[in-house]
């Protein structure tokens, strides 16, 4: 990953913090809220290629009872391409967080 290191992305999901990051050929959002008693992240992603509107959906959207909980959702989460955050760290570039 570069950017940030785990332990600081981790720590970002918990807060609800936003996340911008660059994974292959895609740019992905994070966003987390707390919204009627529930811990709440959506991550998205955008992908332009041809210079029309870009590729545009929702991977992940749940809500939670604690910030742990939305954390260990996204880390069993196979959102990347049917694998974990964990599985592509390594090809992570954060561009915002």
């Amino acid at each position: 990953m570069i950017g940030m290191n785990i332990n600081e992305f981790i720590n970002k999901i918990y807060y609800g913090d936003e996340i911008e990051f660059k994974l292959f050929d895609k740019t992905y959002f994070i966003q987390g809220n707390f919204v009627d008693n529930k811990y709440n992240i959506i991550v998205d992603y955008w992908m332009k290629d041809d210079g029309t509107e870009p590729l545009h959906d929702y991977l992940f959207d749940a809500s939670f009872s604690t910030p742990q909980e939305r954390v260990e959702g996204f880390e069993k989460a196979k959102m990347f391409e049917g694998k974990t955050f964990y599985d592509v760290a390594d090809d992570i570039i954060v561009v915002w967080g």
